[in-house]
């Protein structure tokens, strides 16, 4: 009823959400460093639902994600 396909889709949300947050608010964070605080424990696996969800990569997210949000 929520939208989501499931519980793990529902929490890959979430921790992309709060990754795309800490993309712009800490430019000087590494993307792997960003990726194991919110719970992916690979940078592919981190780069994969990322893209699947955001559309882009989190390295051009940090470059073009202001004027997305």
């Amino acid at each position: 009823t929520l939208g989501y396909r499931n519980f793990n889709d529902y929490i890959n949300q979430l921790r992309i959400l709060e990754a795309a947050q800490r993309l712009l608010q800490e430019p000087e964070t590494p993307i792997l460093n960003i990726s194991l605080d919110v719970g992916y424990r690979t940078l592919s696996s981190f780069n994969r639902a990322f893209k699947d969800i955001q559309a882009m990569t989190p390295s051009d997210y940090r470059i073009h994600g202001e004027a997305e949000v």
